[in-house]
């Protein structure tokens, strides 16, 4: 058989590598770094924040020790990256905010879904959700797979998991330095994750159960 890329794959996520897999499927509303926890928070009438904890962690438990509120607004897929809290605010663009509180700024004035931050690059699909890079601040937005994708996530600097909306919305892997590209799944999944070696997901039944 012709080698391919595939041939030498080995994936073996540690429980950090599964817990951040894990979140990212769910919306990514929370992120941590040491004891700095950032994430969904409300105010007293309800309506969304976007909030920096200080914990402190002891035999019975974490408390908060101190709290910021670092935008008034529903954010998603928040990233700790460098300094900064990087996030998609209320699906209407990608913002960053200095961890520690300061301006709101703007880095991507259309929606960005699914955010990654990783490698120095922001990773994400625009409005016709094709999966695209930028840079930190927001410029040189290029477009690294021309299709229509869902659920991409980098599983490190080379390899991505999508789901092909082309393919019948099977799940796919594609190595990005070569372009091969490999349908991994004949059904459709959803909330993908990956523990140890294993791929797990969640599927929906004839009756619209979620399996």
């Amino acid at each position: 058989e012709p080698t391919t890329v595939f041939s030498d794959l080995w994936i073996d996520f540690s429980g950090e590598e599964t817990g951040a897999m894990s979140t990212q499927m769910n919306v990514g509303r929370y992120d941590a770094e040491g004891n700095t926890l950032v994430g969904l928070g409300f105010t007293a009438e309800g309506e969304p924040l976007l909030v920096r904890l200080d914990l402190e962690h002891t035999d019975d438990g974490a408390s908060i020790t101190d709290y910021e509120v670092l935008d008034k607004a529903s954010a998603y897929y928040v990233h700790i990256y460098d300094g900064y809290v990087y996030y998609n605010r209320d699906w209407a663009g990608i913002c960053r905010v200095p961890l520690n509180g300061g301006d709101v700024e703007v880095l991507i004035p259309h929606d960005g879904d699914y955010l990654q931050v990783r490698d120095g690059y922001l990773w994400f699909c625009n409005e016709e959700y094709r999966f695209c890079r930028a840079d930190l601040n927001g410029k040189n937005e290029e477009v690294v797979l021309d299709k229509e994708v869902y659920f991409p996530y980098l599983l490190d600097d080379e390899w991505l998991l999508y789901q092909d909306d082309a393919d019948g919305e099977t799940q796919h892997l594609r190595h990005l330095p070569s372009g091969e590209d490999a349908r991994v799944s004949d059904e459709i999944l959803y909330n993908t994750y990956i523990w140890g070696t294993d791929l797990y997901a969640a599927m929906q039944s004839e009756d619209g159960q979620y399996l």
